[in-house]
């Protein structure tokens, strides 16, 4: 009956109708590739307490990735002066733009997170300085929410703070993309991304 469970669960992992990521690591360096099955896996040999299974994966654009993280914080607030008060106070620049290098010959689909840690973000708009291209969406984003633009899928997310500080999906915001946005890509060479450019302004912090 344990076998059965987890054939069926190896079914529905690998259904041909869903695409995944399959990630290799060495030990030295992790590689990735978006691809899915090309059939439910097949049952090649069965024996009393294991089985054997056959998969065939295809995948549509077969380059790999890498499968390293890199996370770069703009809109970020930095501490510039302070001074004496009677109450905590400081002074400080948002900055709103970063640069990422993409060493490859190849254009990057990126994966965007915003976060809106002390004021609640009326909309977003996120632009490649670099291409003139831009994705706006007129959606707010609450406190202790985040949203979630992951290019490759052309999508948008909002993931809220449960109870015990975990972000769980809340619901799809692709629908207020607007009708000017371009899904832009990292180009090869330096890029210039940018978030709200009305951000960049001195701001007190309490």
């Amino acid at each position: 009956v344990v076998l059965e469970e987890y054939i069926e669960l190896m079914n529905y992992a690998f259904n041909p109708k869903i695409e995944g990521t399959l990630i290799v690591n060495n030990g030295i360096k992790s590689k990735q590739i978006r691809c899915r099955s090309v059939a439910k896996p097949s049952l090649v040999d069965k024996y009393n307490n294991y089985a054997k299974l056959d998969i065939e994966l295809i995948a549509d654009n077969p380059m790999w990735e890498s499968a390293k993280e890199y996370v770069t914080g703009i809109g970020t607030t930095y501490n510039t002066l302070r001074f004496p008060m009677y109450f905590p106070s400081s002074m400080g620049y948002i900055y709103n733009q970063m640069k990422v290098d993409n060493s490859t010959r190849y254009n990057i689909n990126p994966t965007i997170e915003i976060f809106s840690t002390t004021e609640i973000l009326e909309n977003v708009i996120i632009t490649n300085e670099t291409t003139d291209k831009f994705i706006e969406i007129n959606r707010k984003i609450e406190l202790e929410e985040k949203m979630i633009i992951d290019i490759k899928l052309k999508k948008a997310e909002i993931w809220k703070k449960n109870s015990n500080g975990i972000y769980e999906y809340s619901y799809n915001a692709t629908n207020w993309l607007t009708l000017d946005s371009e899904w832009f890509e990292l180009v090869p060479g330096e890029n210039i991304i940018s978030i709200n450019k009305y951000l960049m302004s001195s701001t007190p912090l309490s």
